[in-house]
């Protein structure tokens, strides 16, 4: 399934339940861009963590979890640009602005930009651009929730939590910007 939130995932917040949190696991994979952790719960993808360190400790993912094999399986063919939309389940943690922007986010066809501007019109926020790059740094799914699709007003690359040498590296490798 592609990215998709139900009524029970809109108005989740960031306080994650210590059931969660326990059953959600880690696992590692190297891509062209550095080492990436992948964390998943019971509920879909609720992390992919672009840069050491890392948060939080979870146990590590036996190598038979058929949710981390499938999601390594579409990161690396993203990295060889044979994926273009991610179709893993997801269960990013957020509030329901947050929520909404990232929503908003996978619809960003895979090559092109939008800046933080177009985001917060589209959710029917014209002047939250600001709260919308909040937002974007917030993302626990970076790449998979694609924030280095979301440029500055000019055009220039702007803010991201994996740093802007990853982002421009992201587009570039997008074919885009």
């Amino acid at each position: 399934m592609s990215y998709s939130m139900d009524s029970s995932h809109t108005h989740r917040v960031t306080d994650r339940s210590s059931a969660v949190v326990s059953r959600t696991t880690a696992s590692f994979l190297d891509l062209p861009w550095g080492r990436v952790r992948v964390l998943i719960g019971p509920r879909g993808l609720t992390a992919l963590d672009l840069h050491e360190p890392y948060e939080g400790k979870y146990p590590i993912a036996q190598t038979s979890d058929a949710a981390h094999r499938e999601v390594h399986k579409q990161l690396r063919a993203y990295a060889r640009g044979q994926l273009t939309r991610f179709s893993v389940p997801l269960d990013p943690h957020g509030t329901a602005f947050q929520t909404s922007v990232w929503r908003t986010l996978m619809k960003i066809p895979y090559g092109a930009t939008r800046t933080y501007g177009d985001i917060a019109a589209s959710i029917g926020r014209p002047r939250a651009a600001r709260a919308v790059g909040m937002a974007c740094r917030n993302n626990p799914i970076g790449l998979v929730i694609p924030c280095h699709r979301v440029v500055g007003a000019d055009g220039s690359l702007t803010g991201y939590a994996g740093g802007l040498n990853m982002k421009a590296r992201l587009l570039k490798h997008e074919g885009g910007h």
